[in-house]
Order: structure tokens, then sequence, then C-alpha cells
């Protein structure tokens, strides 16, 4: 079977609670499983009862670590940024918690705004849940403010957020706006063939988020492509969407400055 149609049906059966991918490691594995458990008993001490109410199948076949490229990388060299710029105050809307949040939570406050509950407590973090792509979204300025792998998904439903195609656009315009006269905002999105992949996420060509910008400039553009290579900018904007156009889900990493 074609490995890209394995993976979309593996992306359905998921849904449902279905792993096709682990299953089938799982089947392979299972016969090993077996035969390390029949060599293990041969030398068991009576002090180290052996249950078998843990397997772990598929790990022989795993590196020694597994990551998000995009997200990885994303967050490590957005949090850089932040540290060496030192703003006053940081505003983030819908980055990774476990992640990019947690990363700049070492060094900084950072305040972080969500259309989804927060149930626990962060030190550093101080968080509002809020649909930023409503129109009337209010909120203090801030003289830094990020948006990681989040914009894409608003108006598709996916976090029981309100659908609506063009979402989005306000959501984009609403964050933009908390940015201080002379303030940062880093943004990322996946970029590639401009498409919506329902109800996962949209991909941008790199120009529509570029043209969305008024009262501001791009002053770094980075990227990730669909192998997992990051490209670290300043790039020529003239040429961001010919570097995208032949990737399928790449990240672009942007960071504009607001005019002051």
């Amino acid at each position: 079977m074609n490995n890209t149609i394995l993976k979309i049906i593996n992306r359905y059966l998921m849904q449902f609670g279905v792993n096709l991918i682990q299953f089938l490691n799982g089947i392979r594995s299972f016969p090993l499983y077996i035969l390390d458990y029949i060599s293990i008993q041969k030398n068991k001490d009576s002090t180290w009862p052996i249950y078998l109410s843990y397997p772990c199948f598929s790990d022989k076949w795993k590196s020694a670590g597994t990551l998000d490229k995009h997200y990885f990388l994303q967050d490590i060299y957005v949090s850089k940024k932040i540290y060496i710029n030192n703003p006053k105050k940081h505003i983030d809307v819908g980055s990774r918690i476990d992640g990019f949040i947690a990363q700049i939570s070492i060094f900084r406050s950072v305040e972080i705004i969500d259309i989804r509950p927060l149930n626990f407590k962060i030190s550093n973090v101080s968080y509002t849940q809020a649909d930023i792509s409503k129109s009337d979204f209010k909120i203090s300025k801030s003289d830094s403010v990020s948006c990681l792998h989040t914009v894409e998904h608003i108006g598709l439903g996916r976090y029981n957020d309100p659908l609506g195609l063009n979402l989005w656009e306000i959501a984009f315009d609403n964050i933009w706006s908390i940015v201080d006269n002379g303030g940062l905002f880093y943004f990322s999105t996946p970029i590639g063939k401009q498409r919506i992949e329902f109800n996962a996420h949209r991909v941008f060509k790199p120009s529509t988020i570029i043209n969305r910008i008024l009262n501001g400039t791009l002053i770094e553009f980075s990227y990730i492509d669909d192998n997992g290579i990051f490209s670290e900018g300043p790039i020529d904007k003239n040429t961001i969407d010919s570097i995208s156009s032949n990737f399928s889900y790449g990240l672009g990493i942007f960071i504009f400055k607001k005019n002051a």
C-alpha cells in the first residue's frame, strides 16, 4: 500500500482510537516479545517476580528520541529570539504549552491567551481564556507577541471554535493589534500550496500572511522544509513564495516589527 494512503487511513482510524501503524508494528514485535520473555524467565530471580502487565512491543524499532520537527525547531528558535530581545512584556496566543511556553517561562513571565481551558497552573505564566477570532476582542498592548502554529486552525471547528472561512483573518488582525508600536510579532504557520485540510488546518502561501500586515515590516523569515531542514533568515520577501511553492507541508516563521 502507498505510504501516503496508509498515513491518511491511519489519521481517520486514530479518530476512533485505532492506530493502524502501531497495530502493524505490534504484530511484527509480538513474537520477539514472547522470545524475550522466555529467555529472561530462564534466569529469573525469586526476589524479582516478573509480571506480564506492561507490554511495550514496538520500542525496539524506535530511535533515542522522537520529536515533531516543526514544533521542536520553531520553539527553540523563537525562545532564543525572545531571550535575546528581552522585551518588557510578552503575550502569547495559542502556542504549545509543553514546548514553547514551558521554555520561555524559565527565564521570563508570559501572558497566554487560548480558546481552550487550562486546568493547571504554571509558574511565571498567567492565562486568559478568550476567542481571538471575535471582532470585539480587546487586550492591552505589548512590545512582544507570539502566535506559533495556531492561526491555521481557527474557523475550522477543530477545537470547538466557531466555523468561518475568514475567521483566521479576524484573529490575525486582532493579534497584530496587540503589538505595540516598535514591538515584535513572532508568528508561524504551515506553508506550501495554499489549501484547507479539513478539519485539521490551513496551509498558507507566505505572501498571504505578509500582505495581511499593515503598518509593519517583515524583518526576518525562516522556514522548515518537507524534510525537516531548518533554514534561518533573513530572506528576501520577494522570493519567499517561490521557495515554498513546492512544499507539501513546510513551516514559515515570520518576525514582524510594527512601525513606531
